[in-house]
């Protein structure tokens, strides 16, 4: 049950990530990360991911990601990469 439990709390955590964003709930959002998470945007830049402050990637998103449609941004998480980054 644990490894179970684990991977429904994945879950739930990318959701409220994906639902404070489209709310634009940017001090919500804040408080879902770590200090400083792993990020790799990797298929979008070609770069190497790596660690940076929560409260920076929250501001890049709080600049960036408003002129998108709502609901468009919690498609853009996907449980299985999260779920594998995981493992």
């Amino acid at each position: 049950m644990g490894r179970k439990k684990d991977i429904q709390e994945i879950i739930e955590k990318v959701n409220n990530v994906g639902i404070t964003v489209d709310n634009h709930d940017w001090e919500g959002c804040l408080r879902l990360f770590v200090n400083e998470p792993e990020v790799d945007y990797s298929s979008f830049t070609g770069g190497a991911g790596g660690k940076v402050l929560a409260s920076d990637l929250v501001d890049n998103w709080k600049k960036f990601l408003p002129g998108f449609d709502f609901l468009f941004l919690s498609l853009l998480f996907s449980h299985a990469e999260f779920i594998e980054a995981w493992r």
